[in-house]
């Protein structure tokens, strides 16, 4: 069961990918929600779902879905970061951007050792 809910989910994230090049928002809103709902512990998804509105300029949105991201997968800190700095908002930026690093350093630390 869990297999197809996330063969489900990457295919409605695919599907959000192909409606939003095409020029179709609102659908690949919809397949990526969909995508969500097969799989709401991916967080590509909500990745997917954020730079949809991080393009779309609706910021709000897309900060709630990378800050999803994030905190399911820390290696989207640094996304997180880059919509904060399109909000304009610098503080939450550089902290995002700074949790990512700290990230980075520990797993290269554990690979040193």
């Amino acid at each position: 069961m869990k297999k197809a809910a996330n063969l489900d989910s990457r295919y409605f994230s695919c599907l959000g990918k192909i409606y939003y090049n095409a020029g179709n928002v609102d659908k690949a809103i919809e397949s990526v929600k969909k995508a969500i709902v097969h799989n709401p512990k991916n967080a590509e998804v909500y990745v997917d779902l954020g730079n949809i509105f991080s393009n779309e300029k609706k910021l709000t949105q897309a900060i709630e879905n990378m800050e999803k991201a994030a905190n399911l997968n820390p290696k989207y800190f640094a996304g997180l970061g880059r919509v904060y700095r399109k909000a304009g908002n610098i503080d939450k930026a550089v902290e995002s951007v700074r949790k990512q690093l700290i990230i980075i350093r520990r797993i290269l630390m554990h690979r040193v050792y």
